[in-house]
């Protein structure tokens, strides 16, 4: 039933999440040495606008916990009327064995295979 389109164009519901599959960046690290990492991003509603949200940065972040994350910011800006869609990314690391310049890099990384 939830595959019926006609149900659908009734809703002021987002048909799908824009969900990518899981991105693998790979970057330099400040000793020389290349490291690869896991990211996610989740693109939840964009009914109220534009979409943006930030990045979260753990070591066991994954796809669901992404996902959850989007949704609870679009609750979050629809209950405080913000005209904003919400989405959610994620990069599978530990940042505070990161320098400032290898978070740098990564984000850089993974927001350009985002785009």
């Amino acid at each position: 039933m939830l595959g019926d389109n006609a149900i659908w164009d009734h809703c002021d519901v987002p048909k799908a999440l824009m969900s990518h599959d899981p991105l693998l960046g790979s970057t330099w690290k400040d000793d020389g040495t290349l490291v690869s990492y896991v990211g996610f991003r989740v693109q939840h509603d964009n009914s109220r606008g534009p979409m943006n949200g930030g990045i979260r940065y753990h070591p066991k972040v994954d796809h669901d916990e992404v996902n959850a994350l989007a949704q609870l910011m679009t609750w979050k800006t629809a209950l405080a009327d913000i005209p904003y869609g919400r989405a959610k990314g994620g990069i599978g690391c530990k940042p505070k064995e990161l320098s400032n310049s290898e978070l740098e890099r990564l984000t850089r990384v993974f927001t350009q295979k985002n785009s």
